[in-house]
């Protein structure tokens, strides 16, 4: 799988936790290269995180927004409330278009591998 492809899930994760700016990300079907494209995708619809994505220097800077964010919330500051934090943003304010052939056997094959992409969407 390209490096890229998580770099760029991590900036727009990024994006919408730090910034808590609304972000959507569109993918073609055509464009899944690699299941764990699927497999990361399943993990942001699931509870908006991406396993081993993020590195220290990230966790810093998501931080200090959540610091603001527990203080306002009267909660006290530990890791874990500043990560819930960050990750109530995210689902806020991340979307995902997928857009997949229904004619595809493929289609119907990453919806039973994935559960994520149809507990946790509108499909149309």
């Amino acid at each position: 799988m390209d490096k890229n492809w998580r770099e760029d899930v991590k900036k727009c994760l990024m994006y919408a936790g730090n910034e808590r700016n609304p972000i959507t990300f569109i993918l073609v079907d055509t464009q899944i290269v690699d299941d764990k494209q699927l497999e990361d995708l399943n993990n942001v619809l699931n509870t908006a995180d991406v396993p081993n994505i993020y590195e220290v220097q990230d966790y810093e800077d998501m931080n200090k927004r959540a610091k603001k964010d527990c203080q306002e919330l009267g909660l006290e500051q530990t890791p874990v409330n500043l990560f819930a934090q960050y990750i109530k943003a995210v689902r806020k304010n991340v979307h995902i278009v997928l857009a997949m052939s229904p004619m595809s056997d493929k289609f119907r094959a990453n919806l039973m591998m994935f559960p994520s992409l149809v507990n946790c969407t509108t499909i149309d």
